[in-house]
């Protein structure tokens, strides 16, 4: 990370408090063959079959362990960073969050 450090990355982690509601909202939205699409390929990976994930609760699990991964990743990692919680859907306050954070006004 220090050969980046002259570059003052910023790491814009978008997230959502509620991975479940947030996944079940999203399928509502795009349908059943968008959902179908996510579990057939996304269940077929070595890490979901290890674990038999399936269907749609299975596709929340895959995500869930996810999220508990890359919330780890972004505790440890030591550059500029913000974690944006979109569950609002209130793109431009998350606009005027960033745009505050690449001017360190945050």
């Amino acid at each position: 990370m220090e050969i980046i450090r002259p570059l003052a990355p910023l790491l814009i982690y978008f997230h959502q408090a509620d991975i479940d509601q947030a996944l079940r909202v999203i399928c509502d939205e795009r349908g059943g063959p968008w959902v179908d699409y996510q579990v057939n390929w996304k269940l077929a990976s070595p890490y979901a079959l290890r674990r038999g994930l399936s269907g749609l609760d299975g596709l929340i699990a895959l995500y869930r362990d996810y999220r508990a991964l890359t919330d780890r990743l972004y505790g440890e990692l030591n550059i500029a960073k913000i974690a944006v919680e979109t569950s609002r859907r209130d793109w431009p306050a998350y606009v005027d969050m960033i745009e505050r954070a690449l001017t360190h006004e945050a």
